[in-house]
């Protein structure tokens, strides 16, 4: 894990260090270089447009399939609105971690000087336990059950602190009581899961019903 995750972080560091040494605007180019590779919409926004417009011509088979792709999970027979909510609530947490929790740990490491090795961590730490675990039970390639557990436990706790980052922030814009007092109840089921806290904040500041439709997957 370190030498997937960590080390392309620290030489992302480097790089930045000695460029800034050198020259401010080439620093600021690399900057903006990796931030524009790390961070947008544009990243998943394609698979959200193809599944709204399966659904609104009316092939539900057809936005299951592709939700499933997008998820890398199998999805059991649902009617139209738990299919809907599935894509609201997968559209949410890619966009915490394609935009959200990038910005945060560009922030936290920028601040100490490290310019954007912190989204490089952020990003690549998300693939690396996503990944793994994928190749181990879709692709049955060797990934040990103790690097996948040590992936996933990283990837919690890098993304603790953003996770809460992006729940407050829709808490704010949205019905703020409401996403507060959602957010601590499934907290209190939930202790350990990021995503629950992000939903949960989405789910009361909205007002909608979110977490079931992440429930109708499962894992492949």
């Amino acid at each position: 894990w370190a030498v997937t995750v960590v080390a392309p972080a620290a030489m992302i560091a480097v790089i930045y260090t000695l460029t800034n040494r050198y020259s401010t605007v080439m620093a600021l180019g690399l900057d903006v270089a990796v931030l524009y590779l790390t961070l947008g919409f544009r990243q998943f926004s394609h698979r959200f447009t193809d599944i709204r417009d399966a659904l609104e011509a009316g092939d539900e088979e057809r936005a299951r399939e592709l939700l499933a792709r997008w998820r890398q999970v199998e999805l059991r027979e649902q009617p139209r609105s738990e299919l809907v909510r599935g894509v609201i609530e997968h559209s949410v947490l890619q966009a915490h971690r394609h935009v959200f929790g990038v910005l945060a740990w560009y922030s936290i490491l920028a601040a100490f000087g490290f310019g954007p090795a912190g989204e490089v961590l952020y990003r690549v730490s998300e693939l690396a336990s996503r990944y793994w675990r994928y190749q181990a039970a879709v692709a049955h390639l060797p990934v040990s059950d103790a690097v996948q557990s040590a992936a996933s436990e990283a990837w919690r706790l890098i993304d603790w602190f953003p996770a809460r980052i992006t729940a407050l922030g829709f808490a704010v814009v949205g019905s703020f009581e409401e996403a507060i007092d959602s957010w601590r109840n499934q907290v209190r089921r939930f202790p350990d899961d990021n995503d629950v806290v992000i939903l949960a904040a989405t789910a009361g500041a909205i007002n909608v019903r979110l977490g079931d439709g992440l429930s109708k997957a499962v894992a492949v």
